[in-house]
């Protein structure tokens, strides 16, 4: 039996997936940052603003899809 994909169809899947990682993280860690100032700046608070915002932003991108 075949592979599904060859090894160079797997390396470039990986870079796409990572690369969209990324990005959805770095407006996670924005997002979070503009939740930490909008509480002026409270520390003890970084897990429940990264929460939120990750909850936020895979909110938004459920809604896009379903559209």
């Amino acid at each position: 039996m075949a592979p599904l994909l060859s090894p160079e169809e797997w390396k470039a899947l990986f870079r796409e997936l990572d690369a969209g990682f990324y990005e959805l993280e770095g407006r996670i860690r924005v997002r979070a940052y503009e939740l930490y100032e909008k509480q002026e700046k409270r520390d003890g608070h970084a897990l429940d603003d990264w929460l939120q915002a990750e909850a936020e932003l895979m909110e938004q991108k459920s809604l896009r899809a379903a559209a």
